[in-house]
């Protein structure tokens, strides 16, 4: 198939429909993005999540802490108010002991009371306290196995 020419001209042969598709997947792959171009775009999208995700939780962990230092605060208080409370009735039974004994007697009982208390939950502590092994065992387990696991695909 000929294309009509000036005079003068010699005609032209029009393109095969081959090479004009070949022309076609060679000029669309130029405009396709490389292999490298991608794992690029990939790696920025997932640094820019990461970033993304950094800063929600920042900004989640702030306010959660302003609220735990309010609750904090209150249970502090209320601590103290305890305290004076329990002062005001270990007074009071001392005194209601003074009923039937001297008051000397009562406050006497009283504390005793408080010291055999305070022993008591002094030996459950120590219990407590002898019972923490001081490091955390399984997660030194899991981080070796991580790290070995990383050394073996880093190798082969």
């Amino acid at each position: 198939m000929a294309t009509a020419a000036p005079e003068g001209n010699t005609p032209r042969p029009a393109a095969r429909p081959a090479e004009a598709s070949a022309a076609a997947r060679v000029a669309a792959r130029e405009n396709e993005p490389t292999i490298g171009g991608l794992v690029n775009d990939a790696l920025k999208d997932v640094s820019s999540l990461v970033r993304s995700e950094i800063e929600l939780a920042k900004v989640e962990i702030t306010a959660d802490v302003k609220k735990g230092g309010q609750g904090a605060a209150f249970f502090i208080v209320a601590g103290v108010l305890a305290v004076f409370g329990l002062t005001f009735l270990f007074h009071t039974l001392a005194w209601a002991i003074a009923v039937f004994l001297p008051v000397w007697a009562g406050y006497l009982i009283v504390t005793v009371l408080l010291f055999l208390i305070a022993g008591i939950l002094a030996m459950l502590g120590k219990g407590q306290i002898a019972k923490v092994k001081g490091k955390p065992e399984r997660t030194i387990v899991t981080t070796k196995e991580t790290v070995e696991v990383v050394k073996a695909a880093a190798q082969g």
